[in-house]
């Protein structure tokens, strides 16, 4: 198996948010198939790589 992502998730508030991965850019991008509510919103990055390497981000990201 060679390097790359494997799999991955985004949660906003413990939601499941739809998002694809570009491999060209090498970034996850939100498909914006839910709203964020207006205020604090705790989004959670994790991502598993094709050696079993789990790397988990967390955020709060201010909504007005």
């Amino acid at each position: 198996m060679g390097s790359g992502i494997a799999e991955f998730s985004i949660t906003a508030n413990g939601r499941w948010l739809l998002a694809l991965y570009d491999p060209d850019e090498d970034r996850l991008e939100w498909e914006r198939d839910y709203p964020l509510s207006a205020g604090a919103n705790e989004i959670v990055f994790q991502v598993t790589d094709n050696a079993g390497n789990v790397t988990t981000t967390q955020r709060v990201i201010h909504i007005p």
